[in-house]
């Protein structure tokens, strides 16, 4: 996941009053060394909710605001107890 997918997802999180971390140097199962960044959430479905909510008020703050949503590549997770990391 880019960086800036992973800031704009935690900030969504975020503003709906829930908890996310950006992880910038994730090394994924399978990845053999190599890292990227990823988000730490409690669910899935939680971090879609939130996003969308997120969008909908940011673009009746301001239209031009659905230009600033970076792409959402197909994401890959792994299991950390609670939580979980997309990447």
């Amino acid at each position: 996941m880019e960086l800036t997918t992973a800031n704009f997802l935690v900030n969504a999180i975020r503003d709906q009053g829930n908890e996310a971390e950006v992880r910038e140097d994730y090394s994924g199962r399978g990845m053999l060394g190599r890292t990227t960044s990823g988000i730490v959430v409690e669910s899935q479905s939680g971090l879609l909710t939130d996003v969308v909510a997120y969008i909908k008020k940011m673009g009746q703050e301001n239209p031009q605001f659905i230009f600033d949503i970076p792409d959402m590549p197909h994401f890959r997770e792994d299991s950390m107890g609670r939580d979980m990391i997309l990447y």
